[in-house]
């Protein structure tokens, strides 16, 4: 409509709502938040994540903020071509098996991934096609997450952070910033 195919598009990923869970659940907010996530594979497109700037009882984040820096470092990278590194929140760009793990390779890590209270990586849930979700240890490794799947052969599910409200959801990229909430096969 406005004759700019260049003309980026920049957008937030749903914020958290809702009382905390520790568990998968299958929601249309955690469906839609990964439909933003897909939606950065048109040119042109930027996404920042808001996973931990919700309200649980109000969708509009108060911390505006720290959103406008998220969005401002998106559109010094596509609307006004910086050289920048790293300009959202670790994104998965593959996962592949490995023995008796899932390596989750991310884009946007910056100098490596860490979490935000310095411990392990929470909220990753594997599981085979169509079984139940259990929660699975996970460890860092650069931009990768290891994540422990010992006992469960075949094509593998994963998913992070997903709930409307992730309690726990706690891996970053080195500018701080959240990672996005996915879920993908190997």
């Amino acid at each position: 409509a406005f004759r700019r195919p260049d003309l980026p598009f920049l957008f937030v990923q749903l914020p958290l709502i809702g009382p905390p869970s520790p568990a998968v659940e299958e929601s249309g907010w955690a469906a839609v938040r990964e439909a933003q996530r897909r939606a950065l594979a048109l040119p042109g497109t930027g996404m920042a994540i808001a996973l931990d700037l919700g309200e649980w009882n109000d969708l509009h984040p108060a911390n505006k903020r720290d959103l406008g820096l998220r969005l401002a470092l998106l559109a010094r990278k596509l609307a006004y071509r910086e050289k920048l590194d790293t300009w959202t929140g670790p994104l998965l760009e593959r996962l592949e098996r490995e023995g008796s793990t899932l390596r989750a390779r991310f884009s946007q890590a910056g100098e490596g991934l860490s979490t935000s209270d310095g411990k392990a990586p929470r909220r990753f849930h594997v599981r085979r096609p169509e079984g139940p979700w259990r929660e699975a240890e996970a460890r860092i490794e650069g931009s990768s997450v290891v994540v422990d799947c010992a006992g469960l052969a075949g094509t593998l599910e994963l998913r992070y952070a997903w709930a409307p409200n992730p309690e726990g959801a706690n891996l970053r990229n080195s500018l701080g910033l959240p990672a996005s909430p996915f879920e993908a096969r190997a």
